[in-house]
């Protein structure tokens, strides 16, 4: 995950391909789940929509859910809900959907299995509790409920400041002052801190996204 911050993509490509070959020879699950998804952002970002589809499938969950949940699968299930949310964000002016054929049902229905897992997986573990509402605000967002959504940031928040997580809380205040008023002090407020923490934790990728 440290070089998908640092924004190199095709280092953390082949890293991920290494670690996914003795995956095949040496089953983990735990590793499996988070190699998945981290594949998943990783070919998004490069565009590589064949090997981010066929990654990020492989992590959408059944209705029911994932039948367990280890503390290792946070990133790969955050990762693969990320991706489906990002999709579905970027059709609506891209097209991008039918570009790589696929549909807007099944992306909503991966998207939100995806969220649905990861609030589970909140519930048994904290430190996802701030990821948590990142994604499902981002969701209720894409809804059209935008107010509800703002809401679920600013509690994500204040969880993210609580926890001393400092990467999750730079992701809510970036998200935050990306849905607010641009005239509003408060979107200035939320932009500056943003910045000014990714810088602090070198998070290239996050600062090259402004």
């Amino acid at each position: 995950r440290a070089q998908v911050r640092l924004d190199r993509l095709e280092e953390a490509r082949l890293a991920l391909n290494e670690v996914l070959q003795r995956l095949q020879i040496q089953e983990d699950s735990g590793a499996q789940v988070v190699s998945f998804g981290l594949m998943a952002i990783v070919s998004m970002h490069l565009q590589d929509w064949e090997n981010m589809l066929e990654y990020g499938k492989r992590l959408v969950p059944t209705e029911k859910g994932p039948a367990r949940f280890s503390i290792a699968d946070f990133e790969g299930y955050a990762s693969a809900a990320e991706v489906f949310l990002t999709l579905w964000q970027r059709d609506a002016n891209t097209g991008i959907l039918n570009q790589i054929n696929y549909s807007i049902d099944e992306c909503q229905t991966a998207a939100k299995r995806a969220i649905k897992s990861m609030e589970k997986y909140a519930h048994i573990y904290a430190l996802a509790q701030p990821r948590a509402h990142y994604l499902k605000g981002w969701l209720i967002a894409l809804e059209g409920k935008s107010q509800e959504a703002l809401q679920i940031w600013k509690d994500g928040l204040q969880l993210a400041q609580t926890m001393g997580m400092p990467y999750e809380e730079a992701r809510l205040h970036d998200i935050l002052s990306r849905h607010l008023p641009s005239e509003e002090l408060e979107m200035q407020a939320h932009r500056k801190t943003a910045r000014q923490m990714f810088e602090t934790l070198n998070a290239q990728l996050d600062l090259k996204k402004e």
